[in-house]
């Protein structure tokens, strides 16, 4: 269960969660282990198999991109052995078979489609966007003295190697394309008023001086119904799948005995 909820969330400290929050967590992953229990017990009742080979393959292609020593890192993570590891990813095979197989009769109409573009747009519609040069550091004297060589002309790589003497403790970066929204709050308003290649006055969020340099923006789109098709197509089969699976699963425990133990 716990491998679950990090695989879901990543690493969550139990202790820091709200009780509610947790239990909300536990039990989401408790389902979905009973769920794949019982599509793993009716995938062996109706006879489906994974050929070895298979298992092999995909086991040589993990050690052909992990590496042999990251492979093995794994497996120790895991706390499993090269047969233990084979006979999960058997397990994960067969459930996604059965899975298949509830699923093979899913069908997304053109129609269908478009009465969920019309109606959500707002959500389909690419956010804001920029790309930034930032410095970020404790000191205000440090930001400003990064501000005033950088607006007049400073080479951000320079100044990074100039300012950046612990490698460990980085200060600058070069940012991608990041919606606006992901930024501090405090960031988000100057960012949107700046122009294109303007170094902006060091910005104050929580403990840290913000130095940016707008590298472009992009102002939110919404896509064409073309355009956000294949993404209409995906979110609408996840709903229909998660309708089959939970109707499945209400069938199943009219004959299944489930019982729940907590520590």
């Amino acid at each position: 269960i716990f491998r679950r909820i990090s695989a879901a969330y990543g690493d969550i400290n139990r202790m820091k969660l709200p009780p509610s929050r947790w239990n909300m967590l536990y039990e989401a992953a408790l389902d979905s282990e009973i769920i794949d229990r019982l599509l793993l017990r009716a995938a062996l009742k109706e006879g489906l198999t994974v050929p070895e080979e298979k298992i092999n393959q995909d086991i040589e292609k993990l050690i052909k991109q992990m590496g042999r020593e990251g492979f093995e890192r794994m497996l120790k993570n895991r706390n499993a052995t090269l047969e233990e590891f084979k006979e999960f990813l058997k397990k994960r095979y067969l459930i996604e078979s059965y899975r298949d197989r509830l699923f093979s009769d899913i069908s997304i109409t053109e129609e269908e489609m478009k009465t969920y573009y019309q109606g959500h747009k707002t959500e389909l519609a690419e956010p804001e966007k920029v790309k930034l040069d930032v410095f970020a550091v404790k000191d205000s004297e440090l930001a400003e003295k990064i501000y005033r060589q950088w607006k007049d002309g400073s080479d951000f790589m320079k100044l990074k190697e100039k300012y950046e003497r612990d490698p460990r403790k980085r200060i600058a970066w070069r940012l991608r394309w990041m919606p606006v929204h992901a930024l501090p709050l405090e960031l988000q308003s100057p960012v949107k008023k700046a122009k294109n290649s303007e170094v902006l006055k060091p910005v104050k969020a929580k403990d840290m001086y913000y130095v940016i340099k707008i590298k472009g923006y992009k102002p939110s789109q919404t896509p064409s119904f073309e355009e956000a098709k294949e993404k209409i197509r995906s979110i609408l089969r996840a709903r229909k799948e998660q309708k089959i699976i939970d109707s499945w699963y209400q069938e199943q425990l009219k004959t299944v005995k489930v019982e729940y133990v907590r520590d």
